[in-house]
């Protein structure tokens, strides 16, 4: 099993910041290599859908994942079927002294398709770069909205 966590200060307010990491499918439209499909709401604050993360030179990868509103600033969700035996984690956007800090974490299971192409360590680090470049993405589409 591996884990991501990082932590951002977004120079925009919390609703800012929110209201785009609530927005599931805005949020992957900040990447090319990322598409959300068969989306519905099931109830106010928990959504399904299909996630396709297709990495280049490496793998494309599916998934269904439901996203729940828990708290206030909270955001959990987790892959009920697909290429990752296993994707969990959470969203949390809090206030800052500075800022706003915007904070993602996740457990997850390498994927399996990858196979004998590429190493599980290689596989981990480009997950970890692409789940910090996520991060990135919406901290300059907060900032950008904010100003």
């Amino acid at each position: 099993m591996a884990a991501f966590s990082e932590t951002v200060l977004v120079q925009a307010p919390i609703d800012t910041v929110w209201a785009l990491v609530s927005d599931i499918r805005r949020t992957a439209g900040l990447f090319s290599y990322m598409t959300i499909t068969d989306y519905v709401t099931l109830a106010p604050g928990h959504w399904q859908f299909q996630r396709t993360l297709a990495i280049p030179s490496v793998a494309t990868l599916s998934w269904c994942e439901q996203a729940t509103v828990k708290a206030e600033g909270e955001l959990h969700f987790h892959a009920i079927d697909g290429d990752l035996p296993y994707f969990a984690g959470l969203w949390l956007v809090a206030a800052d002294d500075a800022g706003t800090r915007l904070t993602l974490a996740l457990d997850y299971e390498p994927p399996t398709n990858v196979g004998p192409r590429v190493p599980a360590s290689m596989a981990q680090y480009v997950i970890g770069e692409i789940f910090k470049s996520v991060c990135r993405h919406i901290k300059e589409a907060a900032e950008e909205t904010a100003r």
